[in-house]
């Protein structure tokens, strides 16, 4: 090991130990060795952890949403559709629309029966109704025109103590059409009509009703009603 030389002693070995000594930390020619640089230098502060990496599963189904509920009860019915006469006749005033299939159901809270249809929880729900509305239009006399109507509305009632009250707008969409024609074919009109509303006083009874100011007979065609719980 490396030493000073001692005063008074090491007579002869003098310089030899004082350069073995010089050269532990010093080059040849006078210069500091990077080693002894480094060894002298004291320890650097340990900067902090660097952010922990994704962990590789995000986005492999998506983030759940804040109130990711859409869907938590659902219910969708149509009628079997046959041709037009074989329909659910339409008669001057109000009619009631029954659904008698069931497409798809997800959850208690929806339930359909025919005409009615009962939610049993509270929440915000949305609906939508469709299908055609088909109306014959008569033969007339040779070389006589009339005008033929075909004015209907469809709106969305709830059963209270009272009676029937419609939901939302009234109606929730009409049709108002006047056709000068001589008759003999059929007017078609395709119906498809949505109305988000809130439940409130569950278990609730609803109904979809069309209502026919003009064009009879007519027949509703594909009925269809698709309700979906928001929340």
């Amino acid at each position: 090991m490396s030493r000073l030389p001692t005063p008074g002693g090491d007579n002869g070995n003098w310089g030899d130990i004082l350069n073995d000594f010089l050269l532990v930390s010093q080059n040849g020619d006078g210069s500091l060795k990077t080693s002894a640089v480094t060894a002298a230098a004291p320890a650097g502060v340990q900067g902090p952890a660097g952010p922990q990496g994704p962990q590789g599963t995000v986005g492999v189904d998506g983030p759940q949403g804040a109130n990711a509920t859409l869907g938590k009860s659902l219910a969708s019915y149509y009628t079997e559709s046959g041709y037009v006469g074989l329909q659910p006749a339409l008669n001057g005033g109000q009619n009631v629309l029954s659904f008698s299939t069931e497409n798809v159901r997800k959850g208690t809270n929806i339930t359909i029966n025919g005409s009615s249809i009962t939610i049993s929880a509270n929440g915000t729900y949305l609906i939508s109704v469709s299908g055609f509305v088909s109306q014959y239009t008569f033969e007339k006399p040779i070389n006589q025109n009339f005008f033929d109507n075909h004015s209907y509305s469809v709106s969305l009632e709830e059963d209270f103590e009272i009676g029937w009250e419609t939901v939302g707008p009234d109606p929730l969409t009409e049709n108002k059409m006047k056709t000068f024609t001589d008759g003999g074919y059929v007017i078609v009109d395709s119906v498809s009509v949505s109305h988000m509303f809130t439940v409130s006083n569950a278990p609730a009874l609803y109904r979809v009703i069309v209502d026919l100011t003009g064009g009879t007979p007519s027949w509703f065609s594909n009925p269809t009603v698709n309700i979906v719980q928001l929340n």
